[in-house]
């Protein structure tokens, strides 16, 4: 039964692309994006997962560093959270994309290792970025001034320092041994489906 059923899926897909290629075409490509990047439920849990471990690093650090829990601390946490959660994100779909056209565990441990340490200090550096210029954006010109861009960029250049100098300090060395981690299961998890 199920094999006249498939090949009857077979008929029926044969028919579709014969009727319409482009329409066959772009289902197909769905379904392989779909496959590759795995369902929401998992994506979204991998996000959360790596958020909290970073923002628990970050937390650590805090501490260890005999920091008050302020209004300082808890934005310097937040601005973690968001970052690696949305890095989280784009790593997540970075590497299924990528394992599209090279599905090999090397291939997917390298794309989830460098989208997910590019996506987590990226988009971290970029909600600084955000939070900072809002802040110095009341003592900016007028927008669209070719003042306003200067000052834009000038403020962007001190965020990406600020952020290099006193952020990286949170997810270095400890960071790394999580992104290995994090690379391997995922690479991992591809071998172990096909068996």
């Amino acid at each position: 039964m199920n094999a006249v059923t498939t090949h009857g899926a077979t008929r029926a897909h044969a028919a579709v692309r014969a009727e319409d290629p482009h329409t066959w075409a772009v289902g197909a490509h769905k379904a392989r994006v779909k496959r590759a990047t795995g369902p929401a439920g998992s994506v979204l849990g991998f996000a959360v997962t790596w958020s909290l471990l970073i923002t628990g690093l970050v937390a650590l650090e805090l501490f260890l560093s005999e920091q008050a829990i302020s209004g300082r601390t808890l934005a310097v946490t937040a601005i973690f959270f968001s970052g690696s959660f949305s890095g989280a994100l784009f790593a997540r779909t970075f590497a299924g994309l990528f394992s599209i056209w090279r599905n090999a565990p090397s291939a997917r441990f390298a794309a989830m290792f460098i989208g997910l340490a590019c996506g987590t200090v990226g988009l971290t550096a970029l909600i600084h970025f955000l939070h900072f210029s809002t802040y110095y954006a009341q003592w900016h010109s007028e927008f669209g001034s070719i003042y306003w861009v200067f000052e834009t960029l000038m403020t962007g250049a001190s965020a990406a320092y600020i952020f290099t100098v006193a952020g990286m300090k949170f997810l270095l060395p400890w960071g790394l041994p999580l992104l290995f981690a994090a690379a391997f299961d995922y690479a991992r998890s591809a071998s172990a489906a096909k068996r």
